[in-house]
């Protein structure tokens, strides 16, 4: 799909020699040549050509030998660009730019639109006094256009995609607790009629349908509803058959749209993140809290680990009814006692995991949110039946949060290395085309223990990403059991390198994971083949 601007190209093009000319990329010329060539491309028309092979060739000058599966450069580059484009738009000249260029993850296609700016409330007394921010989605009816010579068949199926669409959309989205959905209705007067006087929602989704005798284009659009600004769009076009064929289209567009925009990583989640600055009221400081863990949980580095810990339980104490906050603050508990405080008294931080999720659902029991977190507390204290329990209750509470989809998928695959965990979280992969490196992490482990070391290594190099132990450790053994000795010792080396305890504490490090049946010993031989025990009598 070709992406097309709303602006003209001298306008963007111009925002782009600003940008270039920044501190932010000044000093980066690799940055700033990727840059530069996705905006022109996409200029030029040829948006659809932009990969990361095309990236290497044309702007890194690889050979045409690269293989962007095994080699993650320009995903690092394509990392870096993203957060040099958020501090030049977090910079003072940055805020005055007329247009925003940001590179989505999961794509290397620039994306134009508006500054993100808060539009003063109309002047409503209710208004004034409620809080300034609202997660309130209201759909509306999607636009069908048939054509002129469309037959009655097309008419009724057009009408049947968009009453399903509607219903599609009302019930995925309406799975996840954090929004409040509403249905955009004609206004009714009359003498009995009482009109409830509802709180504007923040954003709107509307959208066009294109329906002929074999194809359907639907494009949603999601405006922000203070300045019917532009937040997202996708176009879906598809083919089809016969009638039971659209309405599976219908139901993956509606199940697409809902993760895109709802889960922890969305569209909506970070593009309140983005205004942070600009916003200083109490209630929104208790949801923040709750996006500096979706962050932190993303990426280790982003914030402090004690602060994220201390908002959340701030969060939780002001209001004790915040049932998301009270799982994000178990989830919180449980990394502390593996990877923090790790001096603690294992017990002392499962117990108040145990309680903070318990409190989740107690506060809100159609929270999946909640049950995921207990199922991760019910498993790592070796609770085999809870965990099953509590992740079921999550899946079916709502199976198209691709958090709720890949956190329970691995934790599968750890319990009984199941085909059904590995499909949840490859479906997780596809609703969230820009998710965080662990995803990998149990996919690897699933194609490691089967003796797949080609599908192993290439998810262990996605890992590494995020620089983990478990990432090294799995992208070690798994060259040494596909017999790519050389590369495994280098690996190890690596591995050394960034964690030296290894090599003398392998043996309680390995303890501590929850292994399918069988890997620990697999994991020893490999590693031994790498290296690991003349390292360790080394040491």
């Amino acid at each position: 799909m070709i992406a097309r601007s709303l602006y003209s190209s001298d306008a963007v093009r111009s925002v782009l020699e600003n940008i270039l000319a920044s501190r932010q990329f000044a000093s980066s010329p690799q940055v700033s040549a990727t840059l530069r060539y996705v905006v022109d491309e996409t200029l030029d028309g040829r948006s659809d050509r932009i990969k990361a092979y095309s990236i290497a060739i044309d702007v890194l000058k690889k050979t045409e030998e690269f293989d962007p599966s095994a080699n993650p450069i320009v995903r690092v580059l394509a990392g870096r660009l993203r957060e040099s484009l958020t501090g030049y738009y977090d910079s003072e000249i940055g805020l005055k730019q007329p247009i925003v260029i940001t590179v989505p993850k999961g794509s290397y296609v620039p994306v134009f639109s508006e500054p993100l700016e808060f539009v003063p409330a109309a002047n409503d007394p209710e208004a004034a006094s409620a809080p300034s921010f609202s997660r309130t989605v209201v759909i509306e009816k999607f636009d069908v256009f048939s054509g002129e010579t469309a037959s009655e068949a097309t008419d009724v199926r057009s009408t049947l995609v968009r009453e399903g669409l509607l219903v599609e959309l009302i019930d995925k989205l309406s799975r996840f607790k954090d929004f409040v959905i509403t249905e955009a209705r004609q206004e009714v007067s009359g003498p009995n009629v009482v009109q409830l006087k509802l709180k504007p929602a923040e954003y709107s989704l509307s959208g066009k349908i294109r329906i002929s005798e074999a194809r359907i284009i639907v494009t949603p659009v999601l405006r922000r509803c203070a300045d019917n600004a532009i937040i997202w769009s996708k176009t879906y076009d598809e083919l089809f058959q016969n009638t039971d064929a659209l309405f599976d289209i219908q139901a993956s567009i509606g199940s697409d749209v809902a993760a895109t925009l709802g889960q922890p990583y969305g569209t909506i989640v970070t593009k309140i993140s983005a205004t942070r600055p600009r916003v200083g009221e109490m209630d929104l400081d208790h949801y923040l809290a709750l996006v500096d863990f979706y962050q932190y949980s993303n990426n280790k580095t982003d914030k402090n680990f004690e602060e994220v810990l201390a908002g959340l339980e701030k969060a939780t104490a002001e209001v004790p009814e915040f049932s998301s906050a009270w799982a994000a603050l178990s989830w919180m508990y449980t990394y502390d006692r593996y990877h923090v405080h790790t001096e603690v008294d294992p017990k002392e931080n499962s117990a108040k995991a145990l309680a903070a999720a318990q409190k989740g659902v107690y506060t809100d029991p159609e929270n999946a949110m909640a049950h995921q977190y207990l199922a991760i507390v019910k498993f790592n204290d070796g609770d085999n039946d809870g965990f099953r329990k509590a992740a079921r209750t999550a899946l079916r509470l709502n199976p198209n949060d691709a958090e709720v989809l890949a956190d329970m998928g691995s934790h599968f695959i750890q319990l009984d290395n199941s085909v059904e965990g590995k499909e949840m979280v490859e479906k997780a992969m596809e609703l969230s085309p820009g998710h965080p490196p662990w995803y990998h992490f149990s996919i690897a482990m699933y194609h490691y223990t089967r003796k797949e070391s080609a599908q192993a290594v290439n998810h262990s190099r996605h890992l590494l990403q995020e620089g983990s132990l478990s990432a090294y450790i799995l992208l070690t053994a798994s060259l040494a059991q596909g017999g790519q000795i050389e590369e495994a010792k280098d690996a190890y080396q690596k591995l050394l390198q960034n964690r030296p305890v290894f090599a003398t504490n392998y043996l309680d490090i390995l303890d501590k994971w929850p292994l399918p049946d069988g890997m620990r010993e697999m994991l020893l031989l490999d590693l031994e083949i790498a290296g690991l025990h003349v390292n360790a009598i080394k040491g």
